[in-house]
């Protein structure tokens, strides 16, 4: 289940934007390393440091 962020805006059509959080790092060559969907904002840079430091390792 997707975590959704929301803001209800006055006057608008639809009455709410929503938007989902994903992070996509990548390596040296501009490939993407590894794909974060749903992703908590308050854990997701340690994770995504600690994931960096993995690939890393395993060059």
């Amino acid at each position: 289940m997707r975590r959704l962020s929301c803001l209800l805006v006055p006057g608008s059509r639809m009455g709410a934007h929503c938007a989902w959080r994903a992070t996509f790092p990548t390596g040296p060559q501009g490939k993407v390393a590894k794909v974060y969907v749903d992703v908590d904002p308050e854990k997701n840079s340690a994770q995504v440091l600690g994931d960096l430091a993995g690939l890393k390792a395993a060059r």
